[in-house]
């Protein structure tokens, strides 16, 4: 085709530069899709490697905390999927956030093998490109991290009561379970933290540093008056730092109700001067639950205070039991007799003088019918009749039938099956013991309690009487003495009302005797030398003695006669460096055979003693880990010896060391091992080292023999340490 201009194209060269221009289009597209895709790729893997290095960072930062016991070991905790904050154990590992969405991450952990000090991270990261699955994953060698340095908890405590003010001397508890235990009490006025913050409490040391190890803790909060708090969250503990303000408000309980329970004469409206043997009781529904809020014996006015936990009114039952032992008594009685033994109950005993037997005498929830509510003033009136009474009298002799005078005459309650576990009921009456004395005939008269006018009437619930006096006895070394002397219980054999008066009643005092006695003579010698002990203190029956120059001792009158009561008795010596001897056993010797003192006849009995041995303890006390050993000044040594005596404690030096002297041997001593006549138990003494700056430590001192010198090495390990 011919050009009709220069510069004119031809048809055939327009459309090839058409297919030229399509076709370089076409490449660029594909060019830059292809570019763009990458981009995409690359964009997506760093996001994955921001992701592993994010994760490897937290590990890390986790290691220092929980690499082991007690927080973890760290391959027990559990690093799932993207959200490591919704198990128990996520060691500190926060769940993923908007920056990486798509994005799943997964760590194991294990020692590694062959190591007992490196444990190997496995971080693998999950992400989908293009409907494919893809991954990256890191191992990260983790080393036992260095001791963690304490972190501290502050907060501030208030009230929830209007203006919610704010509460001074609530005890803040700070503890672990089966660890370490930090408490204080809440300062009256606001001071702040390192954050600014306003704060009433700080668990500081005194010197100002940080106490508490990194970890999970538990907090608590306590005050007279207000609802016991549990912090709903641990506390989280991080080295080197403070915590978060932690913001604390107590509830107040609803103010306490006041009991004044009195007790008065029924016949007079005069107070009670005494309750000797008597009870009284505050309870609520006693019969379902056996709650006793409060108590007392011997009291006849006392108050009692009834705590709240809530708004409610609680109904009570005030009682009295055992009143007939104090000389007291209620009347009438359900039981048919005249007179309730154990006294008032608020329950039966009503506020117009009637009574409802139908009531159980411990009150229940129906029948309690003193009503209390918060800031209640309550007064409770016990009215107690004086028990009535009958008159016996009869003769005191001795069991040669000769009378008796000057002997005195008591009488006694029957026992009853409710209260015969605490001794017997003797009678008493305005503060005292009443009893008679008989005249030069022997004869006495004692008034004593109407008993049928409270207690049935049989045979075992008759009173019952008693007489006592000091009556002459021939003792060893043919010395006259006094000793005291009673009768029988005699029943006075019929039932005893009001007014009554039963007579003849003959009691007998058995004479005081007369002792066969005998003399005692022995030898004490040392147990490991076999000489003989001089000046030895010897008791034998109650009496005491000394071993001569000779090591020589003997029972003996210093007139006419025999020294000891005859029979079996037990030996007992002891010396100023010697471990005390008990013949019936003791912690240093077996039983042995006890002395056998006849009458009329010298009797041997001799013995041994082993002698004490000391020895010298040090004690060095370093740093754990300092290679060197570091030595630590200002340790805190107390020594605890194994025989309970006092405690001794030292500071440790510049060198480290407490050095304690005449150390009592561990215990046996080896001359005593084998020999049946000593205990072989071993007993050894213990030391308790304590410093401001480490962790306490205690330690046992297990063999230490006469005259040596022993080396106890104590290596003490830092506050946070792992």
């Amino acid at each position: 085709m011919k050009r009709t201009s220069p510069s004119a194209f031809t048809l055939v060269e327009v459309l090839t530069g058409i297919v030229v221009f399509a076709t370089i289009s076409a490449c660029t597209a594909v060019a830059v899709g292809t570019l763009f895709r990458g981009e995409q790729l690359s964009r997506a893997r760093n996001i994955a490697i921001n992701l592993m290095q994010k994760s490897q960072e937290e590990i890390r930062k986790a290691a220092l905390t929980f690499y082991d016991p007690p927080q973890g070991p760290l391959e027990d905790c559990q690093f799932p999927g993207p959200n490591f904050g919704n198990t128990n154990r996520a060691c500190g590992l926060k769940a993923l956030d908007a920056s990486f969405t798509g994005y799943t991450r997964s760590v194991t952990i294990a020692p590694e093998s062959g190591s007992s000090e490196l444990k190997k991270a496995i971080i693998t990261v999950n992400w989908t490109d293009l409907g494919q699955p893809k991954s990256i994953q890191s191992a990260v060698l983790l080393a036992h991290p260095p001791d963690a340095l304490p972190g501290n908890v502050v907060g501030i405590v208030k009230s929830t009561a209007n203006g919610n003010p704010l509460l001074p001397n609530v005890q803040i508890r700070l503890f672990r379970v089966g660890g370490k235990d930090f408490q204080l009490n809440s300062a009256a006025a606001i001071s702040k933290s390192e954050n600014n913050e306003d704060i009433n409490f700080n668990f500081k040391a005194t010197t100002g540093a940080y106490q508490v190890d990194p970890g999970t803790w538990n907090l608590t909060a306590n005050l007279d008056h207000y609802e016991s708090y549990t912090h709903p969250q641990p506390i989280v503990v991080s080295s080197s730092l403070e915590s978060r303000r932690i913001e604390i408000f107590l509830r107040p309980l609803p103010d306490d109700a006041h009991l004044q329970i009195r007790m008065i004469n029924a016949l007079t409206n005069q107070p009670l001067g005494d309750f000797h043997q008597g009870r009284s009781y505050v309870l609520d529904d006693y019969e379902p639950t056996k709650q006793v809020h409060d108590w007392r014996e011997n009291q006849t006015s006392w108050d009692t205070t009834i705590h709240f936990s809530n708004t409610n009114p609680q109904q009570l039952t005030v009682m009295t039991l055992w009143a007939y032992r104090a000389g007291y008594a209620q009347r009438p009685s359900c039981s048919g007799l005249a007179y309730e033994p154990d006294g008032w109950s608020s329950s039966r005993y009503l506020q117009n003088g009637a009574i409802n037997c139908n009531n159980p005498y411990n009150g229940n929830a129906a029948s309690d019918r003193i009503v209390v509510n918060p800031g209640d003033s309550f007064p409770v009136i016990i009215p107690l009749y004086p028990v009535p009474e009958a008159t016996v009298s009869g003769t005191v002799k001795d069991q040669n039938g000769q009378v008796l005078e000057g002997a005195k005459v008591f009488a006694k309650w029957p026992r009853r099956d409710s209260d015969a576990t605490f001794g017997n009921a003797w009678w008493w009456k305005n503060g005292y013991y009443p009893f008679a004395v008989t005249d030069r005939n022997g004869n006495f008269t004692l008034n004593v309690p109407a008993v049928q006018e409270l207690f049935e009437s049989t045979p075992q619930n008759y009173l019952e009487l008693i007489a006592q006096k000091k009556m002459p006895s021939q003792d060893c070394c043919n010395t006259i003495s006094q000793v005291d002397r009673q009768s029988n219980l005699v029943n006075v054999g019929r039932a005893l009302k009001e007014g009554d008066l039963a007579t003849g009643i003959l009691l007998i005092i058995p004479n005081g005797g007369t002792y066969n006695c005998g003399n005692v003579q022995g030898q004490m010698r040392n147990g490991e030398t076999g000489a003989l002990v001089s000046n030895a203190l010897i008791i034998l029956s109650g009496s005491a003695n000394t071993t001569d120059g000779g090591g020589y001792y003997i029972y003996q009158c210093p007139g006419v006669g025999f020294q000891l009561p005859e029979g079996l008795a037990d030996f007992h010596s002891s010396k100023n460096a010697y471990y005390p001897f008990d013949q019936s056993g003791n912690e240093f010797y077996t039983p042995q055979p006890a002395v056998n003192i006849k009458a009329n006849q010298l009797v041997n009995y001799n013995a041994k003693m082993w002698p004490v041995g000391v020895g010298r303890v040090i004690v060095h006390v370093t740093k754990k880990g300092s290679g060197g050993g570091t030595p630590i000044k200002g340790a805190s040594v107390k020594f605890n010896p194994y025989n309970a005596g006092p405690s001794v404690t030292m500071t440790t030096g510049n060198d480290g060391q407490a050095v304690f002297d005449g150390v009592v041997e561990t215990w046996p001593p080896p001359g005593v091992i084998g020999d049946n006549y000593y205990k072989q138990t071993p007993r050894s003494h213990s030391i308790d080292i304590t410093h401001p700056s480490y962790e306490p430590d205690h330690g046992e001192i297990l063999n230490l023999e006469k005259g040596q010198t022993i080396t106890i090495e104590i290596e003490l390990t830092g506050h946070g340490a792992a």
